[in-house]
């Protein structure tokens, strides 16, 4: 992250949590090679945020209720001139809404919310 967008989140009142190193875990194998792989069941919805970086959220270009396929173009980010959001998979828009979303601001972001077909 550069230093503009670290200054802009600071003066937006938002809070960066930075953290040294990363990750140092047991080597547990034993519950893995133990376990049976199974197949987990696709999501009810997708919540696909259309704030990918540090500056503006991308604008939406579905309406509730378009069906989408996998890799269609559900956002774009006007602004840059360049860039989109793809939907990770085929189904039906059933929102656009604000939602909790992994980014360092913390703050909630505007979702597209796909129902999956399956």
């Amino acid at each position: 992250m550069n230093r503009e967008a670290i200054e802009q989140a600071r003066q937006a009142g938002r809070q960066l949590y930075h953290f040294p190193g990363g990750l140092r875990l047991r080597h547990n194998k034993k519950v893995s090679c133990e376990t049976p792989v199974e197949k987990v069941p696709l999501a009810q919805r997708l919540y696909v945020p259309l704030l990918q970086h540090t500056g503006r959220e991308a604008q939406p270009t579905v309406r509730e209720g378009d069906r989408v396929l996998k890799g269609d173009v559900i956002g774009c980010f006007e602004h840059l001139g360049r860039g989109c959001v793809h939907a990770p998979t085929s189904g039906t828009v059933s929102a656009i809404v604000r939602h909790p979303i992994s980014h360092p601001s913390g703050e909630d972001g505007r979702c597209v919310v796909i129902r999956p077909d399956g």
